[in-house]
């Protein structure tokens, strides 16, 4: 069930979180549920996977983070990022102060921050993207 804007973990837009809690009532193929015990147990093993294999990601990578997120852990994103910095010089994170999980459904003043976040780390990693794979 949708949790009221005022007190939903999602976003601060009230516009862009209406709007995308309708479309999932007019699509309800959307819907894909509350995560099950399985998922979150997988989701948890991937993360540490993730931590223990910072020595084997030597792409460019960025991580947008929602400073005031309350569904994942701003400390394990930065205890991933500080671990694969050491051996990728192309890992960053960014952090929007103050925007909430969806970071791409905020308020233009944190939305803002992330599209120019991204797309500076593009520019910034050209010869990257203009590979093929």
């Amino acid at each position: 069930m949708a949790k009221p804007f005022d007190i939903n973990p999602l976003s601060s837009s009230e516009v862009r979180y209406h709007w995308f809690r309708d479309l999932y009532e007019k699509m309800p193929e959307l819907k894909i549920g509350g995560p099950s015990t399985r998922w979150v147990w997988q989701g948890l093993m991937a993360a540490k996977q993730c931590i223990q294999q910072t020595r084997q990601v030597n792409i460019p990578l960025l991580v947008v983070q929602a400073g005031a997120d309350q569904i994942v852990s701003n400390q394990d994103q930065l205890r991933f990022i500080n671990k694969l910095s050491r051996t990728n010089a192309n890992a960053a994170l960014v952090t929007v102060d103050g925007a909430k999980h969806e970071v791409l459904f905020e308020k233009d003043q944190y939305r803002n921050q992330a599209l120019d976040a991204i797309t500076t780390f593009f520019d910034e990693n050209t010869s990257f993207t203009d590979k093929q794979y």
